[in-house]
């Protein structure tokens, strides 16, 4: 490589680092600011980018989950695994929503936006229409034709009403909406807003793409930066450990610091952020289990026999200094960071507690944990406090993956297709493809902010449809290790 390809690299490579990121991100989050301001509707983030540009002292604490891969042509789909139902309740409430996602150079609007909100427009319309609704109601797909070809349009169309039947043929519970829903779409091009009518004939779902286009080989400097498009798309790859909470909470300080301050600046966040070791509590003194717990939800088809919450960093150190609030519950706290050294891997405490930490490392290695311990030992401990009349509490880094994986395991192996619990045998339960998907259903019906990656999922599915013997055997040996 030559001294100018080198330098030509590196000024590419520049342009797209942290500090133009931030300075284009806090440009986007002004424009949707204004957007917001102007309608009196709740605006969502679409999860992961969206969440970069919406302030979230304006926008709902809910978010909206609409993957761009479920409009990639050829691979459109109404996923049942997020169907962004709660969505629904908002629209009922307030005549409609905004949503804001962005995406990267040289595309108008993400395809989550031109193609998946508008495919669940029209699967909920239609399902309403098969299900019985006033007359003349539209049930048509509506796609921007700037973006989405005549040829696309007609080919999503034929799926619809499938997804329809499907939608009612799930467990989901779809409300009676007045009026049926329409896409509309804005961007920074966008030369004029449009005019919402709240007695119009629909409920305007506003999808607002945040970023400027940008086409492929340009740059555009201003204000002392080069502005990136979509620039908190894949924020793992650039954003050294700033998260969108931390970036709205450090906001000022973030765009005004120089690229020569940035890295310094990102360490003292960093190194500001409440450490696992970090605790007023002394010592001696005894943590509520509770005060390490967020965001608890009980999963409402079953009683709420089980619930599933999210794990804040705790310091597993003091793992024994756990209280619980009484001895109706039983806790599971999966955990990323490994249990003391002393102890081993799931760890009790005391061995007759209801309470059990298991460690589960990241990447490659949690994946195989997931199958060959937390499974078979998280389960049998799920299966005795049931049979106990304890409801079971399930907790993990996320609230979205691990946790749910295991309560859906739970679910199958301990709950009929009611929802009411087994008597007897658990080998006597069907495992199939359609009762876990219901299963899921059940969940994501309480928590729609579920999400277990296809990994967990596999993992899940991998252990039931072992032999029942294979489920034993390392139940009996992973738990021959607890204290």
């Amino acid at each position: 490589m030559t001294s100018v390809q080198e330098a030509l690299k590196e000024i590419r490579l520049e342009s797209f680092d942290f500090s133009n990121r931030i300075q284009s991100i806090d440009q986007d989050a002004r424009f949707i600011t204004e957007v917001g301001s102007s309608y009196k509707l709740p605006l969502f983030p679409n999860l992961r980018c969206g969440a970069w540009y919406t302030d979230p002292e304006i926008s709902q604490k809910d978010a909206a989950y609409f993957k761009s891969t479920d409009g990639h042509i050829h691979n459109w789909s109404f996923n049942l695994r997020r169907p962004n139902l709660h969505l629904l309740l908002y629209i009922l409430e307030y005549g409609g929503l905004l949503i804001v996602d962005s995406t990267t150079r040289g595309k108008r609007l993400p395809d989550a936006l031109s193609k998946t909100v508008p495919i669940w427009c029209a699967t909920i319309n239609r399902a309403i229409q098969i299900r019985g609704c006033p007359l003349n109601w539209d049930s048509d797909l509506y796609t921007p034709p700037s973006v989405v070809s005549q040829s696309e349009h007609t080919q999503i169309e034929t799926f619809i009403d499938g997804w329809a039947r499907d939608l009612l043929a799930s467990f989901y519970d779809l409300p009676r909406l007045l009026k049926p829903l329409r896409p509309i779409w804005i961007t920074p091009e966008t030369t004029r807003l449009p005019v919402i009518d709240s007695d119009g004939p629909f409920y305007p779902v506003i999808c607002i793409s945040a970023s400027r286009v940008m086409e492929a080989g340009t740059n555009l400097r201003e204000g002392g930066f080069t502005y990136v498009q979509g620039a908190g798309d894949d924020h793992e790859t650039w954003s050294k450990g700033i998260t969108p909470d931390l970036f709205w909470k450090h906001r000022s300080e973030l765009v005004q610091t120089d690229r020569d301050g940035i890295d310094q600046l990102i360490s003292r966040i960093l190194s500001s952020k409440p450490s696992p070791s970090d605790s007023s509590h002394q010592p001696a003194e005894k943590i509520p289990v509770e005060s390490i717990l967020s965001n608890i939800t009980p999963v409402k088809h079953v009683n709420s026999c089980l619930s599933i919450a999210k794990l804040s960093s705790f310091d597993v150190e003091r793992f024994s200094d756990l209280i619980l609030p009484d001895n109706t519950t039983a806790f599971i706290l999966i955990s990323p960071t490994p249990p003391p050294s002393l102890l081993t891997n799931p760890v009790t405490y005391p061995s007759t507690s209801n309470i059990l930490l298991h460690h589960l490392p990241p990447g490659k290695k949690g994946q195989l944990s997931f199958l060959t311990s937390l499974l078979p030992t998280c389960l049998p401990f799920i299966g005795r406090n049931l049979h106990d009349k304890n409801k079971i509490l399930i907790a993990c880094e996320s609230g979205k993956d691990a946790s749910v994986g295991l309560a859906l395991a739970a679910l199958q192996l301990y709950f009929n297709n009611l929802g009411d619990p087994i008597e007897g045998d658990i080998g006597e339960v069907d495992v199939s493809k359609a009762s876990l998907q219901m299963r899921l259903q059940w969940i994501v019906a309480s928590r729609p902010e579920a999400n277990p990656s296809r990994t967990t999922l596999k993992r899940v599915n991998e252990y039931l449809m072992s032999d029942r013997s294979f489920r034993s055997v390392h139940a009996t040996s992973t738990q021959s290790g607890v204290s």
